[in-house]
């Protein structure tokens, strides 16, 4: 690696603050300014007007270069983790064999049938609710 920054680098790097340079002034001429930082630029310039717009220029640019640094960094992590298997995904439940009762509102397998001697209701034990009427339906094998 050079110590070195390369010209078409460095033509890279002017760009890139060029833009940044842009859109701070974009925000100024919109009046579309953070007010916290503006707040910030006016107490360091001591209430001067001019000097807290240029002090606001350096402070928001450097926070959008913060900003586009973070999201770079985050972009170069993302791109180093191992790309996904289909066993890490997760799978969909396996159907039972034979005659059972699916959940209509989780559409779960795993349900606890009506009693009738008792009357309690089935009971989805995937999304934990009891299950009346038209809340569960009956596959027949």
């Amino acid at each position: 690696m050079s110590w070195f920054k390369s010209k078409q680098q460095q033509l890279a790097e002017n760009l890139r603050d060029e833009l940044v340079y842009a859109q701070v002034a974009g925000e100024i001429a919109n009046n579309d300014m953070w007010p916290g930082l503006w707040a910030k630029a006016f107490a360091e310039a001591q209430g001067n007007e001019q000097q807290a717009e240029a002090t606001y220029i350096k402070l928001r640019a450097k926070q959008i270069k913060l900003q586009v640094g973070a999201v770079g960094e985050f972009v170069r992590q993302v791109e180093q983790l191992p790309p996904l298997s289909e066993a890490a995904l997760p799978q969909p439940p396996k159907r039972p064999s034979g005659a059972y009762y699916q959940c209509a509102k989780c559409q779960g397998w795993d349900v606890n049938p009506p009693d009738l001697v008792s009357g309690q209701a089935a009971y989805c034990r995937d999304c934990n609710t009891f299950l009346y009427k038209n809340d569960s339906v009956w596959h027949a094998p």
